[in-house]
C-alpha cells in the first residue's frame, strides 16, 4: 500500500545506529605514554646483538667448483667411437652432487688430512647434548656415551660441507665452512681431488673387471672355434666339397666348366657347317675366290698366283699369235687345268668342314651326357652343401665372437691403468683461504635482531591499547532500512482531506513536527525519512533504481531528484538521469537519448557534478521521441547503470510521453512522486493515479512547500 506524506520534517533518530571508529589520537597518545615500552627494548636488543656478534667465532667459507663432462676422446674411446650427447642431464648432476657428499669420500678426505686429530673436528665436549652439559655443571655425572673420533668427525665434516649445482649448468660448487679459512680452502680442495680420483678408480676397476671376464672366456672359445672349423673340414672331406677356384665346390666348378665346353663345341659345330654350306654354294656361282677360307689355303694361294702369271702370258701372246696357235692352246689348257686344281681344293675344304662340324656335334653329344650326369652329382652335393654352410656359419659366429673378445682384451688391458681412465669432471676453480668470513653477518643480524624487537614492542603496546577500549571512539550512522521505532500519534494525523476511499489509502507522516535546535528544515533527515518509507528490499546483485516525478506539468523541474541523489552521492555511488519536458531548452550537451541511438557512450554521457560525488546523466542532444523507438534500449542501459552504482535515480518531469515515463517506472524499484503545497488536490490524485498506470510499484507522495526557499530548495 503507497503511503502520502509531507516532507517537511523527519525523525532523525529512526535512521541513526551507534557504531565505534578508531581513534587515531588516542592511540598516538598512548604510544607516546609508553614509549619506554618500546624504545628500552630495542635499544638493549641492539645492543645484545652487538655484543653476539662480536663474540661469535668467525667461520669462513672456501669454494672449489667441479665440472662435469665426459673426459674421453677420440683417442681413449674404445675403438674411436664417436661421442655420445646428452650423457649428463639434470638427473646425473644430483647424481654426482649425492656421490661427493657420501660417506665414504667424506671418510678418505679425513683420514687423508688426519682430521680425527683436529680439535675442530675431535672435541669430546661437542658430542655432548645440552641436558648432560647442565647435569654435568650441577655435578650430576653419568655415564656419557662412548663415540667413535672418526664418526663425530664425519658427523661435524657432513654438516659443514655444501655441495649444489650452479643454476642449471653442470658445473658443481664445492663449500665447506670452517673457523680455519686455510683448513677450509684445503678441505674443499681435497674433496674435489679424491672425487675426481673416484671416478678415475671407478674406470680403471671396471677396465680390471672386463679384462678379466674376457681373459677367463677367451681360452674357451677359441677351443670352441678350433672345434667348429675341425667340423667344417671333416664334413668337406667326407662329402667330397673341396674348394676349387675361388669359393665354389669341386662338383660346381666342373659342371660349369662342361657347361662353357659344351657351349664353344655348338658354336663350333655351327660355326664348320655354316662355312661348309657357304662355300657348297660358292662352288656353284664359280666365285671360289671371294671365300675367305679357301682364298686363305696356300695351295689356292699357289694355284692363284700360277694362274695369273699364266693370263698374263696368254695376254702377250694373243698379241701375236692367233687363237688357233699351238701355244695359245697350250697356255689354255694349262689355264683350264690350273681352274680345275682350284676347285679340287675348295671341294676338299668344304669336306674339312663337314667333318669338322660331324667331330663337333659328336663332341657335344658326348658333353651333353656328362653334364647330365655331372648335374646328378651336384644335386647329391647341394644337400650337403646346406650342411656345410650351417657348420661353417657356427664356426663363423665362433670366430667373430673370438676376435671381438680379443680386441675388448686388448682395449681392456691398456685402459687398466689410471691414466688411460680420464675422469668425467675436471676442477675449474680451486679453492683459496677466504679472508672475509662467511658468519656471522654483523651487520644484518643487528638490524633484523633490532627490527624485531621494535615491532613486537610496538605490537604489543598497541595491541594493550586496543584491547582496553580507550582506542575507539562511539559515532552514530545514517541508514536507509526501515525504522524500527514505531510512529507517534502526531506522524499519523492527515495531513490533507481527500475524498473517499482515497482518503484511507494516503497518509501524511511527518504533519509539522517542530525541529530539533540546530537543525534546519532541509536536513538530511528528511530524505532518510522517504527512504524508509520507501522499505525497498535489498538487491546484492545490482543497484536499487528509483523513479522521481513532479505531481503536475507547471512545475516540471527534478530539483527533488537532484536533491535526493546528492544526499545518497554522500555514502554511496550514485547516477542521476535527468531528463526534462522543456522543448525550448537548449539540449547541447549528450545524454541518454544520444546514448540510446549509439551516437555516444557510457564514458561520453556521464559526468561528475561539481562540488559532489554525484554522476549526471543529461538529456542528451537527441529529441525525446527516440527514446518511444526502442523502449528495450532504455532498460539495456539501466541495467548497464545498476551493475556499477548503488543507485540509479530516474528525475523526470510529467510533460513527457506517457511512453517513456512507463519506461522508466516500470522498471524502478521505488517511485517518489513530488506535490507542491497548494496545488489541487484532485491533480496530485491524478499524477498518483497515472503512475500506478504506468506500473509503478511501492509509491511515495513528498508534500514541499510551494515557495522558492522550501525546505527541499535548500536541501538542492
Amino acid at each position: 500500500m503507497s503511503k502520502f506524506f509531507g516532507a517537511g520534517a523527519a525523525d532523525r533518530d529512526a535512521v541513526l545506529r551507534p557504531v565505534d571508529d578508531l581513534d587515531v589520537g588516542q592511540i598516538w597518545r598512548a604510544i607516546m605514554a609508553r614509549r619506554l615500552w618500546i624504545i628500552i627494548p630495542t635499544v638493549l636488543a641492539c645492543v645484545a646483538a652487538v655484543v653476539a656478534v662480536n663474540l661469535m667465532a668467525p667461520r669462513y667459507t672456501a669454494e672449489t667448483r667441479v665440472i662435469l663432462q665426459n673426459g674421453d676422446n677420440f683417442y681413449t674411446r674404445p675403438g674411436g667411437a664417436q661421442e655420445l650427447q646428452g650423457q649428463i642431464d639434470s638427473e646425473a648432476v644430483q647424481s654426482q652432487v649425492q656421490l661427493i657428499m657420501s660417506r665414504d669420500l667424506a671418510r678418505e678426505a679425513i683420514r687423508k688430512l688426519d682430521l680425527t686429530n683436529n680439535p675442530l673436528f675431535n672435541n669430546p665436549d661437542a658430542s655432548i647434548g645440552l641436558v648432560r652439559r647442565v647435569m654435568n655443571a650441577l655435578g650430576v655425572r653419568g655415564e656419557a656415551p662412548r663415540i667413535n673420533p672418526e664418526e663425530q668427525a664425519l658427523d661435524i665434516f657432513a654438516q659443514q660441507l655444501q655441495v649444489f649445482q650452479v643454476g642449471k649448468s653442470r658445473v658443481l660448487a664445492i663449500e665447506f665452512t670452517s673457523e680455519d679459512s686455510d683448513l677450509a680452502a684445503r678441505i674443499a680442495n681435497t674433496v674435489a681431488e679424491l672425487y675426481i680420483a673416484l671416478q678415475q678408480t671407478v674406470k680403471q676397476e671396471a677396465a680390471r673387471s672386463a679384462s678379466e671376464w674376457l681373459a677367463s672366456n677367451i681360452e674357451p672359445l677359441r677351443k670352441r672355434v678350433a672345434e667348429a672349423e675341425a667340423r667344417v673340414e671333416d664334413f668337406r672331406a667326407k662329402t667330397g666339397l673341396l674348394l676349387g677356384s675361388g669359393t665354389a665346390t669341386l662338383p660346381t666348378q666342373q659342371l660349369a666348366d662342361l657347361s662353357a665346353q659344351l657351349a664353344a663345341s655348338r658354336t663350333a659345330q655351327s660355326d664348320a657347317q655354316a662355312k661348309a654350306n657357304m662355300i657348297r654354294s660358292m662352288l656353284g656361282s664359280g666365285n671360289l675366290l671371294e671365300i675367305p677360307d679357301v682364298a686363305n689355303n696356300d695351295l689356292v694361294r699357289r694355284l692363284t698366283e700360277q694362274r695369273i702369271a699364266l693370263r698374263t702370258q696368254l695376254a702377250l701372246e694373243s698379241r701375236n699369235l692367233l687363237p688357233e696357235h699351238p701355244r695359245i692352246k697350250e697356255l689354255n689348257a694349262q689355264l683350264a687345268d690350273l681352274d680345275s686344281q682350284i676347285r679340287l681344293a675348295a671341294e676338299r675344304a668344304v669336306r674339312a668342314f663337314e667333318s669338322d662340324a660331324r667331330l663337333a656335334g659328336s663332341r657335344v653329344d658326348s658333353l651333353v651326357a656328362a653334364i647330365n650326369t655331372q648335374k646328378q652329382v651336384a644335386v647329391d652335393a647341394n644337400e650337403n652343401e646346406v650342411k656345410l654352410r650351417a657348420l661353417e656359419l657356427d664356426a663363423r659366429s665362433e670366430r667373430e665372437q673370438l676376435e671381438g673378445f680379443l680386441a675388448k682384451y686388448r682395449e681392456a688391458q691398456v685402459r687398466d691403468s689410471r691414466d688411460a681412465a680420464p675422469a668425467d669432471a675436471r676442477i675449474v676453480s680451486r679453492a683459496v683461504a677466504p679472508s672475509v668470513p662467511s658468519f656471522p653477518k654483523k651487520i644484518p643480524i643487528i638490524l633484523i635482531a633490532t627490527l624485531a624487537t621494535f615491532a613486537l614492542t610496538f605490537v604489543g603496546v598497541l595491541s594493550l591499547e586496543l584491547v582496553s577500549g580507550r582506542a575507539t571512539v562511539a559515532r552514530e550512522e545514517e541508514s536507509y532500512g526501515p525504522v524500527a521505532a514505531p510512529m507517534t500519534q502526531a506522524t499519523q494525523e492527515p495531513f490533507l482531506t481527500l475524498p473517499a476511499p482515497i482518503d484511507a489509502e494516503f497518509r501524511d507522516v511527518g504533519a509539522q513536527q517542530a525541529p530539533s535546535p540546530g537543525s534546519s528544515p532541509g536536513s538530511s533527515g528528511t530524505f532518510d525519512v522517504i527512504l524508509s518509507k520507501l522499505a525497498l528490499p535489498e538487491n546484492n546483485e545490482r543497484g536499487r533504481r528509483l523513479f522521481v516525478a513532479e505531481a503536475t506539468v507547471a512545475a516540471g523541474n527534478t530539483d527533488m531528484a537532484r536533491a535526493l541523489a546528492r544526499h545518497l552521492s554522500r555514502r554511496a555511488r550514485v547516477v542521476l538521469i535527468n531528463l526534462v519536458a522543456n522543448r525550448d531548452a537548449d539540449f547541447d550537451e549528450p545524454g541518454l537519448t544520444d546514448l540510446v541511438t549509439e551516437h555516444a557512450g557510457f564514458s561520453d554521457v556521464l559526468g561528475r557534478e561539481a562540488g559532489s560525488r554525484l554522476h549526471v546523466m543529461a538529456h542528451g542532444t537527441q529529441p525525446s521521441e527516440v527514446l518511444v523507438r526502442d523502449p528495450d534500449a532504455i532498460a539495456l542501459s539501466l541495467s548497464a547503470l545498476d551493475q556499477t552504482y548503488d543507485w540509479v535515480v530516474c528525475g523526470l518531469s510529467p510533460g513527457l510521453d506517457p511512453a517513456i515515463l512507463g519506461a522508466f517506472a516500470s522498471r524502478t524499484d521505488g517511485s517518489v512522486l513530488v506535490a507542491r503545497e497548494g496545488e489541487s488536490e484532485e491533480a496530485t490524485l491524478s499524477a498518483y493515479q497515472n503512475l500506478q498506470e504506468l506500473g509503478a510499484q511501492n509509491i511515495v507522495v513528498a508534500v514541499t512547500p510551494a515557495e522558492d526557499d522550501g525546505p527541499l530548495h535548500r536541501a538542492a
